[in-house]
C-alpha cells in the first residue's frame, strides 16, 4: 500500500497555502459532552462494523466503525481513529492495521473514516501536499469526533489519532489543529508536509512516530525536491515544542532502534522507532518481518497518554 503515486513523486516540490486553510478554525474543545453512563448511548452494542455517514462542509463523508462486544468502561470508550493512506480506503486500512481485531479484546472503538478524492482522482487526505483532496478534513473530523461522543458513549478524554503515510501526515496535522481534542497521535511513514503558518497546538501533544530507513515513498533523510522534512529533524522540533528534557535510545530488536524524549510538559512523550531494513510498511502487518508490531505499540502509548490540560 502506497500513499504516494508515481505521478505524485514526480511532480511534488512542495506546498503552498492550502485553498481552504483560512476556514480550518479547528482546534474548538467541547468537554459538555460528557456522557451519562446510565444513557441508551452506553448500553452494550452487539458489537463489529457498520458503516455511517455525516454531512460535514457541504459534503457526505463515511465512516467504517468498529465496536467491541464488551461492557463500555465506567468513563465510556477509548476512540481511536484510523487514516488510510493515499489511493487507499477505510477497510484497506481496516485489514493491514487489524485494530478492529485488538478493538475486541482491549474494549476500545475504531473508527475508520474514509478520504475524499483529490486532483489525481485517487482518495487522500488533506495534509498540505500538492495531490491532497480540496476539502475540510479539519473540519471533518471535528464532527465526526462530535457525533461519536454523542451517540455512542466515547470518553472525550481518550480520543486518538492513528494513521499511515498520508494518512500518518493527516494524524500530525491533527495533533497540530485539533490537540484540544485529540489525546496523543502516532504515525506509520507519515508524509510530513510543511504547514501553512506552523504547527501551533494549544497543548503538548504525545507523539510516536514509525519510519523505515528503506523507505523510498517517503524518504527517512527527507525530500528537497518533494517538499519532505527529515523524519528525525522533525520529530526533534515535535520534542522541542512539548518542552522534552530528557532523550534516550537504544537497540529494542534486532534491526529496530527506539528512541524517545522525556519529562515533557503536560507528560507529551516523543518516541520514535526506527526500522533499518524497513520500508514504506506497517510494521508487523501480516508478519514478523520488522519484529515490532505498530498497533499494539500505538495502542500501549494510547493508554498511558490520556487527554491533559496544559
Amino acid at each position: 500500500m502506497r500513499c504516494l503515486t508515481l505521478v505524485c513523486i514526480l511532480v511534488l516540490t512542495g506546498c503552498g497555502p492550502d485553498p481552504i486553510d483560512q476556514r480550518r478554525s479547528g482546534d474548538s474543545p467541547d468537554r459538555s459532552s460528557v456522557v451519562a453512563q446510565n444513557s441508551d448511548k452506553c448500553r452494550n452494542r452487539h458489537g463489529g462494523n457498520e458503516t455511517q455517514t455525516l454531512m460535514s462542509g457541504g459534503l457526505r463523508r463515511s465512516v467504517v466503525l468498529h465496536t467491541s462486544m464488551g461492557s463500555p468502561p465506567t468513563k465510556g470508550w477509548p476512540l481511536i481513529l484510523v487514516f488510510h493512506g493515499h489511493e487507499s480506503n477505510a477497510s484497506a486500512i481496516e485489514r493491514l492495521t487489524r485494530f478492529s481485531e485488538m478493538s475486541d479484546s482491549e474494549n476500545f472503538i475504531v473508527a475508520y473514516p474514509q478520504g475524499a478524492i483529490g486532483p489525481d482522482g485517487v482518495s487522500g487526505w488533506n495534509s498540505y501536499g500538492l495531490l491532497d483532496p480540496y476539502v475540510d478534513d479539519i473540519g471533518f473530523t471535528g464532527d465526526l469526533i462530535g457525533k461519536l461522543v454523542r451517540e455512542w458513549c466515547v470518553d472525550a478524554r481518550s480520543i486518538y489519532a492513528v494513521g499511515f503515510s498520508n494518512g500518518g501526515g493527516f494524524a500530525l496535522v491533527l495533533a497540530c489543529r485539533l490537540s484540544s481534542q485529540i489525546a496523543a497521535v502516532a504515525a506509520v511513514a507519515p508524509a510530513m508536509w510543511p504547514m501553512p503558518g506552523g504547527c501551533l497546538p494549544k497543548r503538548p501533544v504525545p507523539i510516536q512516530e514509525f519510519h523505515g530507513l528503506m523507505d523510498g515513498i517517503v524518504p527517512y533523510v527527507g525530500s528537497t525536491k518533494l517538499g519532505l522534512p527529515n523524519v528525525r529533524e522533525t520529530l526533534v522540533e515535535w520534542a522541542s515544542r512539548n518542552k522534552c528534557r530528557a532523550s534516550n535510545q537504544r537497540n529494542l530488536k534486532a534491526g529496530v532502534v527506539e528512541e524517545s524524549w522525556t519529562l515533557c510538559a503536560s507528560a507529551a512523550d516523543v518516541a520514535h522507532y526506527r526500522l533499518e531494513y524497513g520500508d514504506h510498511a506497517w510494521p508487523g502487518a501480516f508478519s514478523d518481518r520488522y519484529s515490532v508490531d505498530a498497533t499494539a505499540l500505538s495502542w500501549a502509548f494510547f493508554q498511558s497518554h490520556p487527554l491533559i490540560d496544559a
